[in-house]
């Protein structure tokens, strides 16, 4: 919770509204963010489903950090240009044959994908995908 009081000389606030505000506590720079949605979770353990070169996936244990309403940080367990997978993930299991299909690409000629993914974020912060 924040509190302050400061000049409010066009008197856009009244007393007791009720604003949202965001402060900017830190800035982290060169972090991995990925959606929100490919992080899951489980009663031991925070993982995502990693897509590997031939086209499988693998679960894979990370680490999160700080988190806003459409990425999370991950501090340990993927790197950067690594694709995670976002949506699906309910069907897959260790070494599931997946099609990727990236944000705004057309899927695979003739496959139809077991899962949307998504890229891991590039360097700076607010960057929710790669290009």
């Amino acid at each position: 919770m924040l509190r302050a009081t400061f000049d409010n000389q066009h008197n856009e606030l009244f007393p007791n509204q009720f604003v949202i505000a965001r402060l900017l506590e830190q800035e982290k720079l060169k972090v991995i963010l990925v959606p929100s949605a490919a992080v899951q979770r489980n009663s031991t353990s925070t993982y995502v489903y990693v897509v590997k070169a031939d086209s499988t996936v693998t679960l894979r244990q990370v680490k999160v950090g700080t988190s806003d309403d459409n990425n999370t940080e991950i501090t340990t367990g993927v790197q950067e240009g690594e694709v995670v997978v976002l949506t699906g993930v309910d069907k897959l299991q260790e070494g599931s044959k997946v099609a990727v299909t990236m944000e705004g690409a057309a899927p695979n000629a003739g496959k139809q994908p077991a899962a949307a993914k998504q890229p891991t974020a590039g360097k700076k912060p607010g960057a929710g995908k790669s290009k």
